[in-house]
């Protein structure tokens, strides 16, 4: 575990031979690195794993001010550099996925593979947005902040999950400020469809069978907007299908890395 100007990072795995391609972790909003750890687990045996902490969250807490997606598609390029790590597979959640959609466009020549997981290409819908903005504007009412808590952990985990409390004390202790920040972030996003059919190496679309916070559909949409990528819903999963349904998710990202790489 390290840092570069404040931005935490993880670098797990080999790094010559098989650790061939390096996997980059971008984490969805609300989380940190830790939500891969079941990926990190099993993937670290055979590839280099660098799990990176968006601004705002986990080990980056203390990072201020105001960001865009593209200033953390620059971070993730500062960690790359730092490791000397010239080309990656990059691996988004949710808002990490927005990142990692924009890195394939800013820097294309440093990725080799992309990885969506609960994401989209598109922009969010007008009762998202609505939803994103009384979340954003009252989360300094630590009531309402219980209560949206509570109300998103089945959302976004899944029902009845054991992770739900580890969760649950991490979400309570974002301040005001990291989440004003990183929600004005995904919502002035720029409108990217025009420009992922430039994206063309390999993707793999992964997506939650019951994730009502990104539909199947967006997924599906997204997957005929990239040339070549590979669609797989995992059943029963919710928005962070990967913390419950770890297993289906490590079996379609290793089978896709073997196919590729």
């Amino acid at each position: 575990m390290a840092y570069i100007d404040s931005v935490y990072f993880t670098d797990m795995g080999p790094d010559t031979g098989r650790g061939y391609p390096p996997l980059l972790f971008l984490h969805g909003f609300f989380m940190d690195s830790r939500m891969f750890e079941k990926q990190i687990s099993v993937l670290k045996e055979k590839y280099r794993v660098i799990c990176i902490d968006i601004r705002g969250f986990g080990g980056s807490k203390d990072h201020r001010g105001p960001f865009s997606l593209y200033d953390i598609a620059g971070d993730v390029i500062k960690v790359a550099d730092h490791l000397n790590i010239r080309k990656f597979v990059i691996a988004g959640m949710s808002m990490g996925g927005y990142i990692a959609l924009r890195i394939c466009l800013k820097y294309p020549g440093r990725v080799n593979g992309l990885i969506l997981m609960g994401s989209q290409v598109a922009r969010d819908n007008e009762e998202t947005v609505k939803n994103y903005l009384y979340l954003r504007d009252h989360w300094h009412d630590t009531g309402i902040r219980e209560e949206l808590v509570n109300r998103l952990l089945p959302v976004i985990i899944g029902e009845h999950c054991p992770d739900h409390e580890f969760w649950q004390k991490i979400w309570m202790s974002h301040s005001h400020e990291s989440i004003s920040h990183a929600m004005d972030a995904m919502l002035k996003r720029d409108d990217i469809t025009h420009k992922v059919k430039s994206i063309t190496v390999p993707a793999l679309i992964l997506h939650g069978e019951k994730d009502t916070g990104i539909p199947v559909s967006a997924a599906c949409t997204s997957c005929n907007l990239l040339k070549y990528a590979r669609f797989i819903e995992i059943p029963g999963g919710a928005h962070a299908f990967n913390i419950r349904h770890s297993s289906a998710t490590n079996r379609a990202i290793l089978s896709w890395l073997h196919d590729y790489f």
